[in-house]
This record gives C-alpha cells, sequence and structure tokens, in this order.
C-alpha cells in the first residue's frame, strides 16, 4: 500500500552551458521537471501549483509549472539552489479529474543542486514519508517528488502492508506454528501440539491402547500399542513375534523413534509372564531396523529419559550388559551387570541420549549398588581406561549441559 511517485529535474551538462536565458542554444543543459507521475497504487499525481525558484550563476527567478506536464529550464554548470515555493498543491486522480490530497513536504526546502559534468544528483522533495537520497551519474540533475499515500491499518496476513512500516505480513500471527520447537511461534498463545496448526499432525497425536500394525513388520506378527502418551509409548510384538523395524513402526505411531527394547517371553504387553508389566531387558537381537523374535520397545518423541532397568550391550567390548539404575533429563547413573566387562562410556551414554560422560568408579560388582549397599550412587575413581576402554566392575554417570 506505499507508493512512491516521482517529479525529476534533468540537467544533461554539455561541454559548455550558458544560464537560462543564454543566447547560445547550442551550449546549455537542459533541465527537465515532470510534474505528474503514477504511484505504486495505481493512483496519479499531479504537483499543481508547481512553482520552483532556481538561483545560481546568473539565475535567479521563478520557473511555474502549473498545469503542465513537464517543466524544461536551461542551466549553465554550477551551484544551484532550488526552491519549492509554498503555494504547491498535490493533487490525486480521483476517478473524474484531479482533486487535492493531504500532503506535507517533509524534506529540506530549498535544497541544493551540484551541476558538475560526470555526475548525477537526486535533490528528492518528500511528501509523507522518505528520505534524501544522492546519487552520481552521467552528468544530470533530477529533482524529485516521493508521496506516501498509505493510511495506516491493523497489519493482517493479505501480502499487503496495511501499517504501511514497509514491511509485509511481518506479525507474529502470520507465521506458521512449528510444530516441534517449544515455541509459540503464531503468537496465539499455544505452542507445538497444543496449537489447532499442530493437533491433527501424527506427531501430535497419542495412539490408543491396543492399535495394531503392520508397519515396520518384516516377518511375523503385527505389533500392538500396550501404553501411550504425548513422551512415549510402549509397543509389543504379538502372538509368536516377529522381525521388526522398531524405528519404522515408532514414526508409523508420530513418534521420533525407538530407544528401549527388550524380551518379553512371548507375554504381548507384559513381560514373561506378567500381563502389564513394561519392561526392557535388552534382550532380542538386532535392534532398532531388526529387532527379534518375542520382543517389545518404547517409542519417544524428543529426548526423554530411559526407563530404570533397562539393559543392552551397546558399547560393550566384552563382559557382561550395563543397565541403568536412575534417570532423569539431566542425568542418569549406569551399572555394570554382575561380573562387569569392558564398556565405552560415551557411546552408551549417547545411545540414551545424553550429551557427555560425567563421573565414574567401581561398584566392587554390587549392581546399582556400592560394595554391599543397594540403591548407593558412588564415583570413587576406580576403573582402568576411562571413557572408552573402561573396565571392569564399574558404574558411571551420563550428563546433559
Amino acid at each position: 500500500m506505499r507508493s512512491g511517485i516521482a517529479l525529476a529535474i534533468v540537467c544533461l551538462v554539455f561541454g559548455g552551458c550558458t544560464t537560462e536565458d543564454a543566447e547560445a542554444p547550442g551550449r546549455v543543459g537542459t533541465v527537465q521537471l515532470p510534474l505528474t507521475a503514477t504511484g505504486s497504487t495505481g493512483t496519479a499525481y499531479r504537483l499543481d501549483p508547481a512553482r520552483f525558484r532556481v538561483q545560481g550563476p546568473g539565475v535567479n527567478r521563478v520557473y511555474d509549472g502549473s498545469e503542465l506536464d513537464v517543466l524544461d529550464v536551461d542551466l549553465e554548470p554550477g551551484n544551484y539552489l532550488v526552491t519549492l515555493l509554498s503555494d504547491w498543491t498535490l493533487n490525486a486522480d480521483a476517478g473524474d479529474g484531479f482533486a487535492p490530497v493531504d500532503a506535507v513536504l517533509q524534506s529540506p526546502n530549498p535544497q541544493t543542486v551540484a551541476i558538475v559534468a560526470g555526475s548525477t544528483v537526486d535533490v528528492v522533495f518528500q511528501f509523507g514519508v522518505g528520505e534524501d537520497k544522492i546519487a552520481f551519474g552521467e552528468g544530470r540533475a533530477r529533482i524529485r517528488i516521493d508521496v506516501d499515500d498509505c493510511t495506516p491499518t491493523a497489519e493482517t496476513c493479505d501480502g499487503t502492508d496495511e501499517d504501511c512500516d514497509g514491511a509485509v505480513d511481518e506479525i507474529a500471527a502470520c507465521t506458521p506454528e512449528i510444530c516441534d520447537n517449544g515455541l509459540d511461534d503464531d503468537a496465539d498463545g499455544f505452542a507445538d501440539c497444543d496449537d489447532a496448526e499442530c493437533a491433527e499432525l501424527p506427531a501430535c497425536t497419542v495412539p490408543a491402547v491396543g492399535t495394531t500394525g503392520s508397519e515396520g513388520v518384516a516377518e511375523g506378527a503385527d505389533w500392538e500399542v500396550c501404553r501411550a502418551d504425548d513422551a512415549s509409548a510402549w509397543v509389543s510384538a504379538g502372538d509368536g513375534g516377529g522381525t521388526y523395524d522398531a524405528d519404522a513402526a515408532c514414526q508409523a505411531l508420530g513418534y521420533d523413534g525407538a530407544d528401549a527394547f527388550g524380551g518379553n517371553c512371548n507375554t504381548v504387553c507384559g513381560y514373561c509372564g506378567t500381563p502389564g508389566q513394561e519392561t526392557y531387558d535388552g534382550a532380542g537381537a538386532g535392534f532398532p531396523d531388526m529387532l527379534r523374535t518375542t520382543v517389545n520397545w518404547r517409542c519417544v518423541r524428543g529426548f526423554v529419559p530411559p526407563i530404570v532397568g533397562f539393559s543392552s550391550d551397546e558399547g560393550v567390548a566384552e563382559g557382561a550388559n550395563w543397565e541403568v539404575c536412575r534417570a532423569d533429563a539431566d542425568s542418569v547413573w549406569i551399572s555394570a551387570q554382575s561380573g562387569g566387562g569392558t564398556y565405552d562410556a560415551a557411546t552408551i551414554c549417547a545411545s540414551l541420549g545424553y550429551g557427555s560422560v560425567g563421573e565414574f568408579g567401581g561398584n566392587c560388582n554390587m549392581v546399582c549398588g556400592y560394595c554391599g549397599t543397594p540403591g548407593q550412587e558412588t564415583y570413587d575413581g576406580a576403573g582402568a581406561g576411562w571413557p572408552d576402554a573402561f573396565r571392569s566392575t564399574v558404574t558411571w554417570s551420563c550428563t546433559n549441559p
């Protein structure tokens, strides 16, 4: 809705110039003043009355462009003072003729025009909002007017500049909601899955318990949803088990992927004869894309702390699996299982979604405890090869920044 129109003086500087009143027409520069123009909104404008006083080398007179489309003046090179006289009126085409409009001249008046061979000078008479502009070019001076015919209103999301600030659809309400960044992008009071724009996306829905599917099943029984919330879901192989791409199954349910797994002794939605027991013991080969056979796994969105009791051979060079003893968003306590082994602690931390290794020590072969005291989380600095070949009956922590 912002528009600019230009009224220009053009002075072409030849080998020599005379004054406007000179008698040698071949040695003058021509000043051309267009007094009509069309704004970007399509509105035609005319400056009428339009009288300019030009003062400079041998010249001090008023040039009247009223009722003209173009005013031509001859000037010789030099410095000139150009003044728009106060009886000017800006007129807009109302459809049935031109009519005066309210306008404010905001630029300096008068202004200096330096006519120098090999240069271009723009002198701007600004009506509304604008600023002076100076440029250099091919030996001509231009005077123009800029008109801002924008009436500020509240900005909406329609591809126009209603508030007249030069930007289009810049308000937060015009920004699409990003459904997984934790921010209220469109400033409607709701972020991510709480926003109506995101609510129907798979990543924002919670699958119903009992939902079954074949996505990610290479062979065998379908999988089944045993428990689900916004952050995670417990998924079990159906009766008889099979071979599963756990990540693909999770993504079909709107989660990012799988982070924990184990066997279930063919107890669908349970653990080895106990219905409803959600346990991830790390049993089952081929996690995550070829997990088999009678197994279950956990799907997560974003970072979710691992489940206490989860164990795995990820990062184990030799010996027993490791086990999660305690976990929250900031840190996790991990213990070697009975007998110990050799562990790449950094790899194990990364597999659980933590950014770095923390403290470490021995545990006297006390799984999830310390030297005879179950549940005691202690890091005494014992154990060799920290962190990538850490051994033997040991414990350590992983942390997030």
